[in-house]
């Protein structure tokens, strides 16, 4: 019996240690940023992603994204991008930071926009057309990785 009640108390401990770290609060919830590019757009050469009416890449030097809508075909072109950092844990990221850099003004536009991401961490980014008047994306290229930045 006595075994059975030190087992339950060390049970509950741990549970006890553990339930702070799972829950969140919903303020940790990650903002999306919206950025528009700044006309005239800058080639960049660095990552890429491209599909059928957006091209964008990423250039390290300064965290630049160039993004150019390539197609006449009512969308603007957007690069999706996911900023990760280090937990501390080898190889572990999280999600920090998480947004949009935006070419609305048509067909053979580009511009770039300038971001500033920690040192080390890691990009995941991906070329999309884009619905402005929704803020949301039409289609995307699957993601792109890009360690570190």
């Amino acid at each position: 019996m006595r075994l059975h009640r030190l087992f339950a108390a060390a049970a509950l401990g741990l549970l006890a240690l553990t339930l702070p770290i799972a829950v969140q609060p919903a303020s940790a919830a990650v903002t999306v940023e919206r950025d528009y590019v700044v006309e005239p757009g800058e080639w960049v050469v660095g990552y890429c992603s491209s599909n059928e009416g957006a091209h964008a890449c990423f250039g390290d030097d300064g965290d630049i994204w160039y993004v150019e809508d390539t197609a006449a075909d009512g969308h603007s072109a957007a690069v999706e991008w996911e900023n990760y950092v280090a937990t501390g844990t080898r190889g572990t990221y999280v999600l920090y930071r998480h947004g949009w850099c935006i070419e609305k003004n048509g067909n053979g536009k580009d511009g770039n926009c300038n971001k500033n991401y920690i040192e080390g961490s890691k990009i995941q980014f991906r070329a999309c057309t884009y619905e402005s008047s929704t803020n949301s994306a039409y289609q995307c290229e699957p993601w792109t990785e890009r360690y570190p930045a």
